[in-house]
């Protein structure tokens, strides 16, 4: 599973590096990239945030301890809503 996973990322990251290098010849782009480094900085924090809180949501805590009492709350609530 972990293999097949890490052979999809590996093929994409090399098609978008061969997609880089043919589309950043043009110096327009790189600088247009450039210019919006702290756009990119913010999209980074904010995935970085979202794939935290999804790690958490499938990690296996166990409902006798108090962070496991709140995950049981919290996602009960979510499934209350999701199914409303």
């Amino acid at each position: 599973m972990f293999t097949y996973i890490k052979n999809i990322l590996c093929y994409a990251i090399c098609m978008l590096v061969c997609l880089c290098v043919c589309v950043c010849a043009e110096r327009k782009f790189l600088f247009g990239v450039s210019k919006r480094m702290s756009l990119w900085s913010g999209i980074a924090f904010f995935l970085n945030i979202l794939i935290n809180f999804i790690v958490a949501g499938f990690y296996p805590y166990n409902n006798y301890t108090m962070l496991g009492k709140v995950w049981h709350a919290v996602d009960t609530y979510i499934e209350w809503v999701w199914h409303a």
